[in-house]
């Protein structure tokens, strides 16, 4: 029996992604976390039967949208799920790649989710009204410059200042004025 996480599995060193096949796809969107089902596979030339149980937590489409599933059962759960090798943002059991930016509270750790997926992005995120230096997709503590559409933006303990003072970047001092970095140097 080969062990699934959603639709993914590997046999015999080969992955397989069951649900990006799309002349099967409503016949895979209709399989149960939890079950195990017997599915004909195409290795090294020679058409194998394996046995694939679906891991109890994954995603499955439905109607358009993209349910979570615990166990077999629609969940209202808001939480990450990994599936395929990335990892999704479900709020309230649906998740959806129009999800807007956001950031996400994981273990104590602020995590930042684009388009419903987790980012390992370095950028400066809006949440809840204030801006937040996220870097490798993991909100940040740090007093620096960060770049944001072009434009350098100065955070203090991770959050974006709207001081203008002289500051010290990379060993050279640079002029903020309202937070952002002034092309000049000082």
């Amino acid at each position: 029996v080969v062990k699934a996480k959603g639709t993914t599995f590997n046999y015999k060193g080969v992955k397989y992604h069951l649900g990006y096949n799309t002349s099967k796809q409503d016949y895979y969107n209709k399989w149960v976390s939890g079950k195990t089902y017997t599915e004909s596979i195409y290795l090294a030339g020679i058409t194998t039967k394996v046995k694939i149980t679906i891991s109890p937590e994954t995603l499955q489409k439905e109607n358009g949208k993209w349910y979570y599933l615990l166990n077999g059962k629609k969940t209202n759960a808001t939480k990450l799920v990994n599936m395929a090798d990335k990892t999704y943002y479900v709020i309230n059991g649906v998740w959806s790649n129009k999800i807007a930016d956001t950031l996400y509270k994981i273990d104590g750790k602020w995590h930042y989710i684009v388009d419903g997926k987790l980012s390992n992005q370095t950028t400066i995120v809006k949440y809840n009204g204030k801006w937040h230096y996220v870097k490798n997709g993991i909100k940040n503590t740090a007093t620096t410059l960060a770049k944001y559409n072009g434009q350098r933006y100065y955070l203090e303990k991770g959050d974006k200042s709207t001081k203008t003072k002289p500051v010290k970047y990379n060993g050279i001092r640079y002029y903020v004025k309202s937070g952002v970095k002034n092309t000049d140097t000082t």
